[in-house]
C-alpha cells in the first residue's frame, strides 16, 4: 500500500508541478485569406483558434483556460503549398507540457492535374531493447522492451536536497524560415533544450501505471529545407532530427515494496543522498542494450483517386524493413504522386566521446492501430484533431469538411519507425527525404539563348538587312 501511495504522489507530482517552461509567445492570428497569399510565418494559439473556428472541426472546442503555442510556417510558391506546424508549449490549467510534435502538409498539383495532398507528423520518441520475442533485430516491434518517451516540462529537482540535480528549465528556439532569392529554396527548424521526457513501458493495453523512468535531453532539433525544382517536377524536403545526448536518467525499481530511484549522469550513479557507482548514463544504456528510435505517420491524398504505398514494387506491408529505400505512393493507374526515402540518407551520426561514428540506421514500417491508437498518443492525437482547423481554411470549400478530420494519426496509410541500433544515450543525428511531384515547367527560351540560336539570330539579321538594302537600291533606280 505505501507503495502505491507513494508511486500515485509521484506521479501526480510529475503531472501537476509547477516546472518552468520557456515555449515561444502566440501573438498572431490566421485569416482564410492567408492562404491565398504568399509565403509567411506567424504564431498563434491553437486552442484559441479552434475556439473562435468551431466550425472547422468536429467535435467539442478546447476548454477556455487551454492555450497551445504553435509555430507557424506557409510557403505558396510555384503550385507548392506547404504547411508547417510545430508545437512550441501546451498549458492544460493544471499542467504544462512541452510536447515536440511537428506536422507538415503539401498540396500540390500532380503531373496529370488531379488536386493531391500529403501529411507527415513526427509523433514521438521511443525507447526499446530486443527481447527473446523480438520479431526483428535492430527495431521495435511487439516483442521488445518498448518505452514511449513522453515529453512534459517537469523535473525531480524537489524530491532531492539543493544542488543535488540541475534545475531544469525547458526552452524552444525558432529557426527563422528564409528563402533563396529566387524562391526555389526554403529552410527553418525548431528545436526544444533541457526536454525532460518520461518512459512508460508500452504494452497492447496501452502503458503501465507508472513510468519506468524520467530523462533529460539535451536537446531535440528538427530542421527543414524545401527545395522546388519545376524544371524536373519535383518538391523535396530535405528532414534533419537530432536528438540530443541524454544529460541525466532516473530509473524508478523496487526492492520489495519499497521503492527506488537512481540517478545516472555522466559521472555516475546516485541515489538521494549520494553517489553509489561510477556507472554512468552511457554504460547504463548500453549494457542495459538500450536504443533509440523515432515514430513517424504518412498520409497521402487524391482527389477522386485511390492511392497505394509500394516498396520495390510491393504494397507494404507491417514490419517492412525499408531502410535501404524507398516507400512509393501512387494513384492505382501509375500517377506519382510521393517518395518517402531512407535510402537515400541511410546512415546517422552518433557523438560519442570517442568522436563523431557513423551506423547504418533501420526503417520499419510498423501497424498504425497498436502505436496511434495508443492511450499514450492520445494527447498527440488531440493536438493534431485541433490543427484541422487550419487544414480547413487551407482548403477551398469543396473540400474543407475531409479536413477537418484530414490529421488523424489513427487513419495513417502507413506508420513507419527508424531506430538507431547503436546509441548509448548519445546524440544522434539524421536526415530523410520527402519528394512530391508536381507539374513539370519548361525553362523559358528568354532565359538562355545556346550558341547556335545566337548564331540564328546573327545570321538572320544580316540576311535581313541584305534584303532591305537592296529593295531600297531597286526603289532608287529611275
Amino acid at each position: 500500500m505505501k507503495l502505491k501511495i507513494f508511486s500515485i504522489t509521484l506521479v501526480l507530482f510529475l503531472f501537476f508541478s509547477s516546472a518552468k517552461l520557456s515555449s515561444v509567445q502566440a501573438s498572431d492570428t490566421v485569416t482564410p485569406n492567408d492562404f491565398t497569399q504568399g509565403s509567411w510565418s506567424k504564431t498563434i494559439d491553437l486552442f484559441d483558434y479552434a475556439r473562435k473556428n468551431t466550425e472547422t472541426i468536429k467535435g467539442p472546442p478546447p476548454p477556455a483556460e487551454w492555450t497551445c503555442n504553435l509555430e507557424i510556417n506557409y510557403i505558396n510558391e510555384k503550385g507548392v503549398k506547404l504547411l508547417y506546424m510545430g508545437f512550441a508549449g501546451v498549458d492544460f490549467g493544471k499542467a504544462e507540457f512541452q510536447l515536440p510534435l511537428q506536422s507538415f502538409v503539401e498540396r500540390f498539383t500532380t503531373a496529370t492535374g488531379d488536386e493531391a495532398m500529403t501529411a507527415s507528423s513526427f509523433l514521438m520518441l521511443m525507447a526499446f531493447s530486443d527481447s527473446t520475442y523480438s520479431l526483428y533485430s535492430g527495431s521495435p516491434d511487439k516483442g521488445d522492451n518498448l518505452w514511449a518517451s513522453f515529453t512534459m516540462g517537469s523535473d525531480f529537482s524537489e524530491l532531492y536536497p539543493a544542488g543535488k540535480t540541475p534545475k531544469l528549465q525547458s526552452s524552444v528556439e525558432i529557426v527563422s524560415m528564409k528563402s533563396s532569392p529566387d524562391k526555389n529554396e526554403w529552410t527553418w527548424g525548431m528545436k526544444y533544450k533541457d526536454l525532460g521526457a518520461l518512459w512508460w513501458r508500452v504494452g497492447v493495453n496501452g502503458p503501465n501505471i507508472l513510468p519506468a523512468a524520467y530523462c533529460i535531453y539535451n536537446e531535440l532539433g528538427f530542421n527543414y529545407k524545401l527545395v522546388i525544382m519545376p524544371a524536373e517536377g519535383k518538391a523535396k524536403l530535405f528532414v534533419t532530427y537530432t536528438i540530443g545526448e541524454i544529460r541525466d536518467l532516473w530509473t524508478l525499481d523496487h526492492v520489495g515494496f519499497l521503492p527506488v530511484i537512481k540517478h545516472y549522469n555522466d559521472t555516475g550513479t546516485y541515489n538521494i543522498k549520494e553517489r553509489i557507482s561510477t556507472e554512468n548514463v552511457h554504460v547504463y544504456l548500453e549494457s542495459n542494450k538500450i536504443s533509440m528510435s523515432i515514430v513517424m505517420t504518412q498520409r497521402s491524398w487524391v482527389v477522386d483517386k485511390v492511392t497505394e504505398n509500394k516498396f520495390n514494387g510491393s504494397v507494404i506491408s507491417e514490419g517492412a524493413d525499408t531502410s535501404s529505400g524507398t516507400i512509393q505512393t501512387s494513384t492505382l493507374n501509375g500517377q506519382k504522386v510521393l517518395d518517402v526515402s531512407f535510402g537515400e540518407k541511410k546512415t546517422y551520426k552518433l557523438d560519442t566521446v570517442e568522436g563523431q561514428k557513423t551506423y547504418d540506421a533501420v526503417t520499419r514500417t510498423a501497424d498504425v492501430t497498436y502505436y496511434a491508437d495508443n492511450p499514450l498518443l492520445k494527447l498527440q492525437n488531440s493536438l493534431l484533431f485541433y490543427g484541422n482547423s487550419l487544414m480547413a481554411k487551407m482548403f477551398n470549400e469543396k473540400y474543407s469538411e475531409s479536413a477537418k478530420t484530414w490529421m488523424d494519426a489513427t487513419k495513417a496509410d502507413y506508420l513507419f519507425i527508424t531506430s538507431y541500433p547503436t546509441y548509448s544515450g548519445y546524440k544522434v543525428t539524421h536526415d530523410p527525404v520527402y519528394t512530391a511531384y508536381i507539374p513539370q515547367v519548361k525553362a523559358a527560351a528568354s532565359e538562355g539563348i545556346s550558341i547556335v540560336g545566337v548564331t540564328l539570330v546573327i545570321g538572320l539579321a544580316i540576311a535581313l538587312f541584305i534584303v532591305i538594302k537592296r529593295r531600297n537600291q531597286i526603289a532608287t533606280i529611275p
